[in-house]
């Protein structure tokens, strides 16, 4: 499989998977867009920005970092065509009536809230080039309640049901989307 001449967009890009997909997609002559919190932890990890390379320091919470960082993609390479959405967290925890509503959000804006505004901004963007792709990663603890683990399972199931909700709104879009399970 190639991506000569696609524009690959990775958020969490500096963690181990995002690190294993950006060399993968890289060796197929993808352009990359790597998304982390702070550009000086992905030139730690990829070293320095090259022609095929842009490394952009985003807030995937906040709507108007993800859509100045698609900007950016799209000023530098012309369109974003592959979209993984990697960025996400686990927090061991409590009972589910013993969680705090500050662990619920965590998990939920970490996990769900940082995938929405990443597709609410690129999504659109597809559409307008033609199509694309968007993998969403969850976890196998999405399937299965675990105790102590309530609202990680509920976050990452959340993850699942949205990726299945938006392969069927927009493969007519010529958009397809699918997930893996770490």
């Amino acid at each position: 499989m190639s991506f000569k001449n696609q524009t690959v967009m990775l958020t969490g890009a500096a963690g181990n998977l995002g690190q294993a997909l950006a060399a993968a997609f890289a060796q197929q002559g993808a352009r990359l867009v790597l998304l982390g919190r702070e550009v000086d932890a992905l030139r730690a990890v990829f070293g320095a920005e090259g022609p095929e390379r842009l490394y952009l320091s985003t807030d995937l919470l906040d709507v108007s970092q993800v859509a100045a960082a698609l900007d950016a993609a799209i000023h530098r390479f012309g369109r974003v065509d592959v979209l993984c959405n990697l960025a996400g967290g686990f927090r061991m925890g409590q009972a589910v009536h013993e969680t705090a509503n500050s662990g619920w959000d965590f998990l939920v804006d970490i996990n769900v809230r940082t995938l929405l505004n990443m597709a609410r901004s690129v999504v659109p963007h597809m559409i307008e080039c033609g199509g694309g792709k968007i993998v969403n990663v969850a976890a196998f603890a999405a399937q299965k309640g675990v105790a102590g683990m309530g609202a990680y399972c509920a976050a990452k199931s959340g993850v699942i049901r949205l990726t299945e909700a938006m392969a069927a709104e927009l493969r007519e879009q010529h958009i397809k989307i699918g997930r893996a399970h770490v």
